[in-house]
């Protein structure tokens, strides 16, 4: 395997299996995929509530942080309730949708502020200062990362309306799934592989560099985005 696949996933290891968070709010969503191809709509979203309530209460027993677990339960809860008032099994993954255009409103508005979305999530992950995200040989990178987001995420938005309006809920439950996590993973190594590219050619600093007032010419970030 060369160097630029093992870079890659010790990215993805550190963004989504040393933290399990992640893993704690993917959970009902996992567990629905499976049950929904096996048993159909209606189980899998009983299974899925209860493997989320389940994974709670063993946290809580082992004395372990139960915060994102807490949180991946009630999103699943909160998914049931609107099934319920509007009658229709597809409802489920109505807040899915709604947070996905949240996501995309969020990221234009990030761009007409010139302050793009993906820099502050790079900045919530890694932690860097969040000033060197804005310098003119740095923020591109961010710019056009944050606009693919845009376009994918639009994309997912006109596939999950479309299939909602099918009024399939077994075939809009499988769809919904496979454009979840699996979809976010290939964004994520898209993201990562353009835009650590995109920052070496435009030969800004790294954010250690920055961070000590270095002048040009840069080395530039060689690792992270």
């Amino acid at each position: 395997m060369g160097s630029r696949s093992k870079e890659i996933l010790e990215q993805l290891n550190e963004v989504l299996i040393k933290r399990r968070n992640t893993l704690e709010i993917i959970l009902p969503s996992i567990v629905f995929l499976i049950v929904n191809i096996t048993l159909g709509f209606s189980y899998a979203v009983l299974v899925s509530m209860m493997s989320s309530f389940l994974f709670t209460i063993y946290k809580l027993l082992k004395g372990n942080s139960i915060k994102y677990s807490v949180l991946g339960f009630f999103g699943a809860l909160f998914s049931v309730l609107v099934t319920r008032f509007l009658g229709r099994l597809e409802g489920y993954f109505l807040p899915g949708i709604a947070i996905n255009f949240l996501i995309i409103v969020l990221s234009v508005l990030s761009l007409i502020l010139r302050k793009p979305l993906v820099s502050w999530a790079s900045h919530l992950s890694r932690g860097w200062s969040l000033n060197w995200y804005w310098h003119e040989k740095v923020r591109p990178a961010y710019t056009e990362v944050t606009l693919f987001w845009v376009l994918i995420l639009s994309i997912k938005l006109v596939i999950q309306i479309f299939f909602f309006r099918l009024g399939n809920p077994d075939l809009f439950g499988t769809v919904n799934v496979i454009t979840g996590w699996p979809l976010t993973v290939f964004i994520l190594i898209l993201s990562y592989v353009y835009g650590s590219w995109r920052l070496k050619n435009l030969n800004g600093p790294s954010v250690q560099e920055f961070e000590k007032g270095k002048k040009p010419p840069w080395k530039g970030q060689n690792k992270g985005f």
